[in-house]
């Protein structure tokens, strides 16, 4: 992920999750392209302005753990892992990209709240 931090990829969200995820989020959020189904408000452009929105209220705070890890997360960082690995089943198992990219711009986004 060091070429990430070699593009200047940041955002307040780094105080809030372990140092690979803004960059990896930032990565799959601007790889998405344009929204093809809403069930959620338009997510925001960047991963930044989306923290944001949800800090504010603008958006629900949809972090869920996955119920991924066994006897469940210890920690915030177990959490955010578990959020992740959540997102993961939902882009390979559900087709999350194609059928719900904006939702799940909302829902990776909201996996930056904690830690």
């Amino acid at each position: 992920f060091g070429s990430c931090q070699r593009a200047g990829i940041a955002s307040p969200s780094a105080a809030m999750a372990p140092s690979w995820v803004p960059c990896v989020l930032s990565v799959l959020i601007g790889a998405w392209g344009p929204v093809r189904t809403v069930a959620d408000a338009p997510a925001a452009k960047t991963l930044a302005e989306m923290l944001a929105k949800i800090e504010s209220g603008e958006f629900a705070n949809n972090f869920f753990d996955g119920e991924v890890i066994k006897k469940g997360p210890k920690n915030d960082e177990e959490a955010v892992a578990g959020c992740l690995l959540d997102k993961v089943g939902a882009i390979v198992d559900e087709g999350g990209v194609a059928n719900f990219v904006n939702d799940l711009q909302v829902d990776l986004a909201a996996c930056c709240t904690k830690g």
